[in-house]
């Protein structure tokens, strides 16, 4: 049995802390072959601040943790015990999220990756952009998981008023939903209350202009995943709108919105940027150009062709539930690469 310590600063309402390692370690735990302890515990309010170390692991598992005195301790206690550590991230955790340029402190922290036993990624553009740091980087899609969704296929929602439009982000920030804003107000203008986009996220970075539309419902609340799932997939969303700037930190983005959306039956249009390079325009989804004009015909192609929706929502489940949900198959083979970084094993 492996024994892993696990060092994260996630909670259970964020998706990757699923789609991730969670979700293949708790499957990996039930056919005893690995054993799991959490390294950073809760704290005061609920917040992760504290390590406490076990001196019986062989290996530790870190995900996307990037407070620099955790890493100091965390690779600290793994060096005094010669243990191995994996890095596991699904995101480009050295660029701002709103620009270009390195974070604050990059150069430190590109220093923990150099200093890992190996990288574990969900993108082959991440995967490439962090084996810079660290030759030893492998690629682990997102991965859903049957005890959080439904994998049946969808029901469809009948052809009811208002058409509802769904845009989930974290924080809905400002530069991504922005390339929609004249989409949702040109709806307004031309459907009135017959469409209305659905906003998920924190609203305290929602432009005030959005908040005033008639066409907008805002939903801010936190929930655990497992409840998110269930949500989204009880809600009846007629079609889901990802915009995404076309900066480095989002061109190394995994495709975890193509996937909530596709089980859900919900079809959607999704920014022709490198996030969805491996997404089919016209099979799969819609895939648009960062042009607000652009936005603007996508959106009404879809609000008014119910056969476009309906096949998109199709070939998307049928795309997602036969390659990406969580199986004994793919399961060992997260098994294998740490068992590789170990040198237990040469598989991959």
């Amino acid at each position: 049995m492996l024994k892993i310590g696990i060092a994260t600063t996630m909670e259970d309402n964020a998706p990757s802390y699923h789609l991730r390692f969670r979700s293949v370690l708790n499957a990996l735990q039930r056919e005893a072959m690995v054993q799991c302890h959490d390294i950073i515990q809760k704290a005061f309010l609920g917040h992760r601040r504290r390590c406490s170390f076990r001196d019986d692991l062989d290996i530790i598992l870190i995900a996307r943790v990037r407070d620099l005195e955790h890493l100091k301790r965390i690779f600290g206690f793994a060096e005094s015990q010669g243990l191995p550590v994996v890095y596991e991230t699904d995101d480009l955790l050295l660029c701002d999220r709103r620009s270009d340029a390195p974070v604050e402190r990059a150069g430190e922290l590109a220093d923990y990756l150099r200093l890992s036993a190996g990288i574990v990624t969900s993108t082959p553009y991440l995967a490439d952009q962090l084996r810079i740091h660290n030759g030893q980087t492998v690629v682990f899609p997102n991965l859903l998981d049957p005890a959080i969704w439904d994998i049946r296929v969808p029901v469809r929602a009948g052809e009811t008023k208002p058409l509802k439009i769904c845009c989930i982000g974290t924080g809905l920030m400002h530069e991504n939903l922005s390339l929609i804003v004249p989409a949702m107000e040109h709806c307004a203008e031309r459907y009135r209350e017959d469409v209305i986009f659905c906003l998920w996220g924190n609203a305290k970075y929602l432009d005030e202009r959005v908040k005033k539309m008639k066409n907008v419902t805002i939903f801010d609340k936190k929930m655990p995943y497992k409840a998110f799932s269930r949500k989204l997939q009880h809600a009846s969303y007629d079609l889901g709108v990802v915009p995404l700037s076309d900066l480095q930190f989002n061109r190394a983005k995994s495709n975890i919105k193509y996937l909530e959306y596709a089980v859900s039956g919900i079809p959607a249009v999704f920014s022709r940027v490198e996030a969805y390079a491996g997404l089919f325009h016209g099979e799969t989804c819609l895939l648009v150009e960062n042009d607000p004009d652009a936005w603007i015909q996508e959106i009404c192609r879809m609000v008014e062709d119910r056969g476009l929706r309906t096949g998109c929502a199709e070939r998307a489940y049928d795309d997602v539930s036969s390659r990406f949900v969580l199986n004994d198959a793919w399961a060992q083979k997260y098994f294998s690469i740490l068992e590789k970084v170990i040198g237990r094993t040469e598989a991959l």
